[in-house]
């Protein structure tokens, strides 16, 4: 009929225009507007079809990708068709623009569950935790289903549209939509929740004031959300001073538990106005003062009654804050064992002296605090001063690599014994190691095992020489450090080595150990290639792959989890076995090529790879990227 659009057998007609073809244009072979044709292919209507075939015939002539519509509707130059040139023009353009999110999305989502028994509430959730519109329709049209999580995750991102979308579509919810809008201070969201009916409580509120989001705290506020002392309590953790002014001001209650929270959480500008403003305080204030070392705060809390307890004392000692530890002692504030040992850890040597001149009680946890954290002075005072040590404070100045603090330790009398080796090797630090070793310390399979990580031949032969013991643990740290020089010495002298070894060698990425483990027989299994694979090593992959190391689908899902796309095609193409894990896991680590690569090939998918693509960006238009690589921000941000 003139003028309209006609099909018959063999051939699709437009007013006097006719593309001919049995089931419409050819299929070329891997063409490079492959998406933007398969789309207008899919739509089965006659432009749509003409509009496929004109993109295969730009395509044959220019080599080009289409990158407008104009591109296309130029081909339409006759006078006649003209009309047809513009509606060419707009439908392309529109696939370009606004129609390709819908694109992807949905040869994404079908391509992954043809039955779709696959999607369930938590994809719509992650849809809408993106923001992904486009996709949040797709899903509810195809029968998808949604729950409360789905408009929470909306107000959440602060996705108004998406939340507009819900709600118009019958997507109901409780109060945690407005609890999750306040919590991110989305005034907005927030707005169109209350305005559409949506409940909320005192929670909410509470949310808002521990955020710091005041606007939505007075929107609360002012259309009549309650509030109660936990509010208060909330604005003063939170440390958002200008949200507790405003609750305040406004008749909300506070109690004690306010400024515990302010003291707790070291706000000490909400803690002096909730003071200032005759909030009642606990014990935790002074603390709070005494911590931040504010003498003319701390002496108001007390001339106003609020009680302390040792915990003032300790705090002031902890920070090396000598006025106010004075003032609490001249004004009767009790301390203990624990005040020494605050002060001993803080280094502070002055507050260390006013303890002990003031006849504060000790014990020997003053000297592992002391040496633990390497304040030789306050270590060099408490002994002369007589305070108890033992095996536990060599112990503390070996693992904090304190060598200054062991040397002195050692040189007036302190025992040492197999735990002090262990804790300077579990310290990392070889320098103490050495010392230890040299002084004759005991030294257990940890001492061989810290020289082989280090890669320090040297200390490593001369512990083995004076008969300190090793075991497998040592070849892997070797393996694992790419020391071969210290694998070698360690096997010619009869250190074992196990499974566990090669892994170490192929999670370092040395491809120089792993041969020479190889090639002296040391076993290897699955775990190697898996390590491999996890660290992006494809020289190792394929040696291990080369001479036989078994593989399982555990290396496909450490490739993919990491992203490394050349290391899953190596192990694909080589027979590996894979699981849905895969593409759970390079959907969580937001890999959108290697979640491509394993859909492509045939890999199953999971309800993580579509929560992945649901809450995606996937505005790469005609890329055939099914992810954007922002992904994982996008969707679990």
């Amino acid at each position: 009929m003139a003028g309209g659009v006609a099909v018959a057998s063999g051939e699709i007609r437009h007013g006097d225009r006719v593309f001919s073809g049995n089931s419409g244009p050819a299929q070329r072979e891997q063409p490079i507007n492959k998406e933007l044709i398969a789309h207008f292919k899919s739509k089965g209507d006659s432009v749509s079809w003409g509009i496929a075939a004109s993109i295969e015939n730009y395509e044959e002539d220019t080599k080009r990708p289409v990158l407008s519509g104009a591109c296309i509707a130029s081909l339409y130059d006759q006078e006649t068709e003209r009309e047809l040139a513009e509606e060419v023009e707009n439908r392309i353009e529109r696939v370009l623009s606004d129609d390709a999110a819908l694109l992807k999305i949905r040869r994404y989502l079908k391509t992954f569950h043809a039955d779709e028994r696959e999607w369930d509430v938590r994809t719509c959730a992650a849809a809408a935790r993106g923001g992904n519109l486009e996709c949040l329709k797709y899903l509810h049209e195809h029968g998808c289903a949604w729950d409360k999580s789905a408009c929470e995750a909306a107000a959440q991102g602060d996705h108004l549209e998406c939340l507009k979308y819900l709600h118009a579509n019958g997507c109901t919810c409780d109060e945690s939509a407005c609890l999750a809008a306040a919590e991110g201070g989305h005034l907005e969201c927030l707005k169109y929740l209350h305005e559409h009916g949506y409940p909320w409580s005192e929670w909410v509120s509470l949310a808002a004031a521990e955020g710091g989001h005041l606007e939505c705290l007075k929107y609360l506020h002012e259309h009549g959300c309650v509030w109660n002392k936990k509010t208060c309590r909330a604005a003063a953790r939170g440390g958002d001073l200008e949200c507790l002014k405003y609750l305040h001001e406004h008749g909300c209650a506070w109690d004690e538990s306010a400024c515990e929270a302010a003291a707790r959480c070291g706000h000490l500008e909400c803690l002096k106005y909730l003071h200032e403003h005759g909030c009642p305080c606990d014990e935790s204030a002074c603390e709070a003062a005494a911590s931040c070392g504010d003498l003319e705060f701390l002496k108001d809390l007390h001339e106003h009654g609020c009680p302390w307890d040792e915990s003032a004392c300790e705090a002031a000692a902890l920070g090396g804050h000598l006025e106010c530890l004075k003032y609490l002692h001249e004004h009767g504030c009790v301390w203990n064992k624990k005040t020494c040992r605050a002060a001993a850890r803080g280094g502070d040597l002055e507050c260390l002296k006013y303890l002990h001149e003031h006849g504060c009680a000790w014990d020997k946890s003053a000297c592992s605090a002391a040496a633990g954290r390497g304040h030789l002075e306050c270590l060099k005072y408490l002994h002369e001063h007589g305070y108890p040590w033992s095996e536990w404070v060599s112990l503390a100045a070996a693992e904090g690599g304190h060598l200054e603090c062991l040397k002195y330790l050692h040189e007036h009398g302190c025992v040492w014994n197999k735990k002090t080796c262990r804790a300077a090797a579990r310290g990392g630090d070889l320098e103490c190691l050495k010392y230890l070793h040299e002084h004759g310390c005991p030294c257990d399979e940890s001492a061989c095992e810290a020289a082989a990580s280090c890669g320090d031949l040297e200390f490593l032969k001369d512990l083995h020489e004076h008969g300190c013991p090793w075991d497998e643990s040592a070849c892997e740290a070797a393996a694992l450090g790419g020391h071969l020089e210290c694998l070698k010495y360690l096997h010619e002298h009869g250190c074992v080595w196990n499974k566990k070894t090669c892994r170490a060698a192929a999670r370092g990425g040395d491809l120089e150990c792993l041969k020479y483990l190889h090639e002296h027989g040391c076993p290897c299994d699955e775990s190697a290639c898996e390590a491999a694979a996890s660290c992006g090593d494809l020289e190792c992959l394929k040696y291990l792959r080369e001479h036989g190391c078994p593989c399982d689908e555990s290396a496909c899902e450490a490739a993919a989890l990491g992203g490394h796309l050349e290391f899953l095609k190596d192990l694909h193409e080589h027979g590996c076995a894979w699981d849905k894990s895969a593409c759970s896991a390079a959907a969580r680590g937001g890999h959108s090529e290697c979640l491509k690569y394993l859909h492509t090939h045939g890999c199953p998918g999971n309800k993580r790879a579509s929560e992945a693509a649901a809450g995606g960006d996937v505005m790469e238009c005609l890329s055939l990227k099914y992810l954007h690589r922002s992904l994982k921000r996008k969707i679990y941000r």
